[in-house]
């Protein structure tokens, strides 16, 4: 069975962020499977073969002996309403492939929940938030999973985290939903009014 993975944009057939991708299955080795060496990224994105044109996403699941690729067209999702949930007793500190928390909030159509613990901002169903102040952009230095991209933006300079509580969301005038597959550029921008139950 297999129990992780890793969803990589594959854009004209190169593999973005793949290096962060591999620190963060060697860091799932490292905890779960400490005897064996973990799988590698590069190998496997790199026999996937046909170079195609545009962006494609490139799911690896894995456990500590195995794993399967499958490589699939990307549409970024557009939604109308975000709303918050509080997710105080949920951890997900590794990409794994059990996600029926996840998809427990995301039943309704065109609707995105964002989670926060102790009051904090997290994360949201698929991706890590960052929110604009009129100064800069700004990540929940509380997160439940550091994507990829989040540590690459940080990385570059190009986002800096912070603590965000719930109550700090008036202070900001619009966010973004960032992973993988959708970059800083890439990402749908929504008015902070679009989270239908600030407190």
């Amino acid at each position: 069975m297999f129990r992780f993975f890793e969803s990589i944009a594959l854009i004209d057939g190169i593999p973005r962020n793949l290096d962060y991708h591999q620190v963060r299955v060697d860091r799932t080795f490292a905890n779960y499977y400490p005897s064996h060496i973990p799988i590698n990224l590069y190998k496997i994105v790199f026999d996937e073969g046909d170079v195609k044109i545009g962006k494609q996403k490139l799911k690896v699941i894995y456990n500590e002996t195995d794993h399967q690729t499958c490589v699939s067209s990307y549409f970024s999702r557009k939604f109308s309403k975000h709303y918050i949930v509080e997710a105080d007793d949920f951890s997900y500190s590794f990409k794994e492939v059990n996600r029926d928390f996840f998809e427990l909030h995301s039943m309704v159509k065109n609707q995105h929940a964002i989670f926060s613990q102790g009051g904090f901002l997290v994360d949201g169903i698929y991706s890590n938030l960052i929110f604009f102040d009129q100064r800069q952009w700004l990540t929940p230095h509380t997160y439940l999973l550091n994507g990829t991209m989040r540590q690459s933006l940080l990385d570059q300079g190009k986002i800096c985290e912070d603590e965000i509580r719930v109550v700090d969301l008036k202070r900001f005038s619009k966010f973004k939903l960032i992973n993988a597959l959708n970059s800083f550029e890439e990402a749908c921008e929504y008015p902070i009014s679009a989270i239908k139950n600030i407190k």
